[in-house]
């Protein structure tokens, strides 16, 4: 009980600036943390920094979400009655039919009960249907209201951690208040947690958080402005020697496909943000391995899409993707961090990387080797973003350890 409530005063009194809020963060604090959620949801915008506002705004976005679900049909016999037999009947081909709809959603909600399924598999967590049905439904809902980008590939792994951290918090803070021991805490704050954190609108927050991520990689995951197709974000399984070959000649093919539509087409703002990072960043930070790995004609975009779109979701441990996001997620309105990132892998990595052939090189990138000491790359990612006139001595491969 002591620890819970040294937690929340300590926690508190960071939330009072989002200085102080963003080096708690960064520190690592929110790692044995029981708030890590709501640190997230006020680093993201669901909630302000003003304490005061935030049963109120927790109220605002769990009502918009409720009044968004409870909108959507369960089919078109929930339509209007009197709408033309022409139209509302399942055989009907028009676009105006509401049963074309009601298959088109259907289809949507296939692809997501197949991404959702496969989710963390590690983590058992997500085999309970309770939570696969709780993930399918935000991710259906999000679909529906941003029918530009609807469901990629990939999103589910954005919401999952999300969701969990919502669900750790309550789990713990409920067996905290539960607890009959006269404590310090204030009944007003005591109040607040518990409706911060109220188990029946897990769903609704978990939403709300996720569409707010959301704003983050949502130009990655752009289908209009797509002209390459990263299938390793829906592929859990690292590709093999011959489809790495495959891959880099169709990769040079396209390539000079783009350069040839170049003046016709402008490029899609994921292509143009791998490019600042590797053709601008990498280079002016280490040219060796630029220069290498531009050599070997590796592209960063068959590897770099997927480290984006899933905010570098496969390439760490569960816990330690956590507190990656928790860097992350302080780096607003911009989030420019996870350029930084990105760099610092490929620094992390670079002994392994100046060594090793096109497909060797592309086994590493597509299954990154295990980080021993991630505070110590996660601090290197913040030096490469802030440099100091302090040095911070290189992570490289004195961290990594080579996979069998």
């Amino acid at each position: 009980m002591d620890q819970f409530l040294n937690q929340w005063q300590t926690f508190r009194q960071h939330c009072e600036s989002y200085e102080s809020l963003n080096k708690y963060c960064r520190s690592g604090a929110l790692r044995d943390s029981v708030f890590r959620s709501i640190a997230w949801r006020i680093l993201l915008g669901s909630l302000p920094f003003n304490k005061d506002l935030w049963m109120q705004k927790a109220k605002q976005n769990r009502d918009n979400y409720k009044t968004w679900k409870e909108k959507i049909p369960a089919n078109p016999r929930e339509e209007v009655f009197d709408m033309d037999l022409g139209l509302n009947n399942p055989l009907s081909l028009h676009s105006g039919s509401p049963w074309q709809k009601f298959f088109e959603e259907q289809e949507i909600k296939d692809i997501i009960g197949k991404d959702v399924n496969r989710t963390f598999p590690e983590v058992n967590f997500f085999a309970s249907d309770n939570v696969r049905q709780i993930l399918s439904d935000i991710l259906f809902i999000y679909a529906k209201r941003n029918p530009k980008i609807s469901y990629r590939q990939g999103m589910h792994e954005i919401l999952a951690p999300l969701l969990f951290v919502l669900h750790a918090d309550r789990q713990s803070i409920d067996h905290f208040t539960e607890l009959q021991i006269e404590t310090d805490i204030n009944n007003t704050d005591l109040q607040l947690l518990k409706t911060l954190n109220d188990p029946r609108y897990i769903e609704h927050d978990a939403y709300d958080l996720f569409s707010k991520a959301m704003n983050i990689v949502e130009g990655f995951y752009n289908v209009a402005d797509e002209n390459f197709a990263d299938e390793s974000v829906a592929s859990p399984l690292p590709a093999s020697p011959f489809s790495l070959f495959v891959s880099k000649k169709v990769e040079i093919v396209k390539r000079k496909l783009s350069f040839r539509n170049a003046t016709t087409k402008p490029k899609a703002p994921w292509i143009s943000k791998l490019e600042l990072i590797y053709d601008h960043k990498l280079r002016s930070i280490d040219f060796a391995l630029w220069s290498h790995l531009n050599a070997l004609d590796i592209s960063p975009r068959l590897f770099g899409l997927r480290w984006l779109r899933l905010l570098y979701g496969r390439e760490f441990p569960f816990p330690d993707l956590l507190f990656l996001w928790d860097v992350i997620f302080t780096d607003r309105p911009m989030f420019t961090i996870i350029e930084d990132i990105f760099v610092a892998m490929l620094i992390q990595i670079r002994s392994l990387l100046l060594n090793a052939d096109y497909s060797t090189a592309m086994q590493y990138l597509m299954r990154y080797p295990p980080i021993s000491d991630v505070q110590a790359f996660i601090q290197y990612c913040l030096h490469l973003h802030s440099p100091k006139v302090l040095l911070i001595s290189l992570c490289h491969s004195g961290h990594v350890n080579k996979k069998n």
